[in-house]
């Protein structure tokens, strides 16, 4: 009896704890601003605006500025990360973010049986000299690197210093300014000039004036979010690429989806000039963009009982025309023709009955950064009776 007595009631404590459980447990979805893929520090926006970063383990691998990220809270508090339904990982801490300074020196003890507790920061562009408490003893493994700062109305004093990594953390019990920080002199190239950009289908093509002098490398980065790049080390960029030509073409793109690109230079020092941005947004057949002066280049078509033919203005500047077929929205087909060519034939076929063609021809200039001229016709296939 007394067996049954407890085994019920441990049953009840534990049905009557579970609900509690559960109440305490909540989610919220959060906009990922940088992802950390070396030291798993996630800086996201929450909804109320405000900026935090979230030390991680190193479970949640796939977190990118494309999506959100899903927050996982414990009685207020932010436990787990939630990337996807079998990607979670532990949040070891979370803390709003104020800024981030360069740890710019220790200050040794001047006695051994005192321990250390001052640096120095750059912060807002002034030195800063800092007493914190306990809690930052690994402060010496980044000197020179960036730490965050977490503060209360934009103080130093009384607000926290955050190390990266799930390093420490520590209170600033005082600062005192020692002077504005003269800004190191960098051989920062210049920001791109002449930017020009074509959106077309699926793609957008890209073309700038050549860098003078030494050549230094071409950054191009994009997303479907608008990007803080001041926030961002320029290796963390998203979709990052680099080029050594001042051309760039981006593919596989969403047609009528909104991409932000970013587009800068990066000397042999690794120092970013500025970053230009750019908004484009693939248009599909038919569309051409920040062509000065386009041309008309429209697509006529003639069905007959077997077949499809195509026609197309005569260019000149054209070295050769690609024609393409997509059935369904799947890609079926594609060829090269002559530039002397303004016309092509495709045959119909019984699987494309019922379903909607895509017929798309596309000019290859004789000069590397001619305008493309780009048109396309869709044709709905249906069935007669």
């Amino acid at each position: 009896m007394k067996k049954i007595l407890a085994g019920g009631l441990a049953s009840f404590l534990a049905l009557a704890m579970f609900p509690a459980l559960s109440f305490a447990s909540s989610a919220e979805t959060a906009k990922v601003i940088r992802p950390d893929k070396e030291r798993n520090d996630l800086l996201i926006e929450r909804q109320d605006g405000q900026l935090w970063i979230l030390q991680h383990n190193p479970l949640c691998s796939t977190m990118t500025t494309e999506f959100p990220v899903n927050l996982i809270l414990e009685n207020g508090k932010i436990t787990q990360l939630k990337v996807a339904p079998n990607e979670i990982c532990k949040v070891y801490n979370a803390f709003p973010l104020s800024g981030e300074a360069v740890l710019a020196a220790r200050v040794l003890s001047d006695n051994q049986l005192r321990p250390e507790h001052q640096v120095e920061i750059v912060w807002a562009g002034k030195r800063t000299r800092i007493d914190y408490g306990i809690g930052c003893g690994a402060l010496r493994n980044f000197v020179g690197q960036k730490v965050y700062l977490s503060l209360t109305g934009n103080m130093l004093k009384g607000g926290k210093l955050m190390l990266p990594s799930n390093n420490g953390q520590c209170s600033i019990d005082e600062a005192t300014e020692l002077g504005v920080e003269d800004a190191p002199v960098l051989n920062a190239p210049a920001k791109l000039t002449g930017v020009d950009f074509q959106a077309r289908n699926n793609e957008v093509y890209f073309h700038w004036d050549a860098a003078k002098g030494d050549k230094p490398l071409y950054l191009v980065s994009y997303s479907k979010f608008p990007v803080k790049t001041e926030l961002y080390p320029w290796k963390s960029m998203p979709n990052l690429k680099i080029t050594k030509e001042n051309s760039f073409l981006a593919k596989q793109l969403a047609n009528g989806m909104k991409y932000y690109f970013y587009l800068a230079t990066v000397s042999v020092d690794n120092v970013v000039g500025p970053w230009t941005e750019v908004i484009a947004i693939p248009v599909g057949a038919g569309g051409l963009k920040n062509n000065p002066d386009p041309e008309p280049f429209e697509v006529s078509m003639l069905k007959s009982t077997d077949s499809f033919q195509m026609a197309w203005p005569a260019k000149e500047e054209a070295r050769k025309f690609r024609v393409s077929l997509y059935v369904g929205g799947k890609f079926v087909f594609s060829k090269l023709v002559l530039g002397s060519v303004s016309e092509y034939g495709f045959s119909d076929k019984p699987e494309y009955k019922g379903k909607g063609m895509r017929f798309t021809v596309r000019s290859l200039p004789r000069q590397t950064f001619s305008p493309t001229y780009f048109d396309g016709i869709y044709w709905e296939n249906k069935v007669t009776k």
